[in-house]
């Protein structure tokens, strides 16, 4: 099976790399979120949010609604 520990270590280092990466940041999110740690979820989560008004408003109408729902799975 995965290991969620080892998978959050992975994206912690991904994001130290790019901090404001949204797919490092995603991808930390998700690990967070399997690891239990909601905290830095959330953290992580708002952070790929900031990104989203640089996107292409095609691209933005898709993903604020995908990192919505995983900020509001979160309570």
């Amino acid at each position: 099976g995965t290991n969620p520990q080892a998978a959050l270590r992975a994206a912690h280092q991904a994001v130290a790399l790019v901090p404001n990466g949204f797919d490092a940041n995603m991808v930390l999110g998700d690990a967070a979120v399997a690891a239990g740690d909601i905290a830095t979820a959330r953290t992580a989560y708002n952070a790929g949010l900031r990104r989203v008004p640089e996107m292409e408003p095609s691209v933005q109408k898709e993903v604020r609604p995908t990192i919505e729902t995983k900020l509001a799975a979160l309570r």
